[in-house]
This record gives C-alpha cells, sequence and structure tokens, in this order.
C-alpha cells in the first residue's frame, strides 16, 4: 500500500517563454504540479529509512498531454523513483493552453519530507 507524500512540488520553470503568456503559462503550470501532487506517493522503505529530500524533474508535455523525454535527478534513488512514477501516473496530464509552443518543456523540484519533522 503507497501512502500519500506528505510534500508539495516546487515552482516549475519552462525551458522557453509561452506565446500564451505569462498569465497563462503560470496557470497551467499551477494546475499540472498540482496534477502530478496528486499521483505522488511517499514508498514505505523510504518512510522506514526517514529519507527526505528533492528530486530534479525534467520533461515535455506534448498537445494531448502525454509525457516525453522524462528525467529524474538528484536525491535518494527510491525517491527518484517514486517521482518517476508520480509522472508517469499522471498521464495524461492537462493539456497546454492554445497558443503554447510544443513541446512545452518543464522542470521542477518534487520535495519529499516526513510530517512532523
Amino acid at each position: 500500500m503507497h501512502l500519500p507524500a506528505e510534500s508539495r512540488a516546487a515552482v516549475a520553470v519552462t525551458e522557453k517563454p509561452s506565446p500564451a503568456g505569462p498569465g497563462a503559462q503560470a496557470g497551467y503550470l499551477a494546475r499540472l504540479l498540482a496534477h502530478i501532487e496528486r499521483h505522488k506517493f511517499y514508498p514505505r522503505a523510504a518512510r522506514r529509512r526517514a529519507l527526505e529530500g528533492e528530486v530534479e524533474v525534467t520533461f515535455e508535455v506534448l498537445a494531448e498531454g502525454r509525457v516525453r523525454a522524462l528525467e529524474v535527478r538528484g536525491g535518494a534513488r527510491l525517491l527518484r523513483n517514486a517521482a518517476r512514477q508520480a509522472v508517469q501516473a499522471a498521464q495524461p496530464l492537462p493539456r497546454p493552453p492554445e497558443a503554447t509552443a510544443l513541446p512545452y518543456r518543464v522542470r521542477f523540484r518534487m520535495r519529499f519530507a516526513l510530517q512532523g519533522r
């Protein structure tokens, strides 16, 4: 059984500006991160070992909300695997705004922190 992670995703950063405008881009990134966050879990083995940390997640979003070129770096392997699984389970992602240049490259840090620490 997977338990939810007590963590929040950090602010995402795109690699190139969106023609949809900064407001549309910020709103989309907030929806995107919230969507991924709902699929995130804290691995039981990481809890037992009291592993915490951040992993850097980078990927491209395609028009239909699919992920391409997913990379997860940093942190413990258990946390990297959990971050990768969260992004994969969250597909299809919310579609980018209409005027967004595709593929839409996203980079953010996913944080895993045990509650009460």
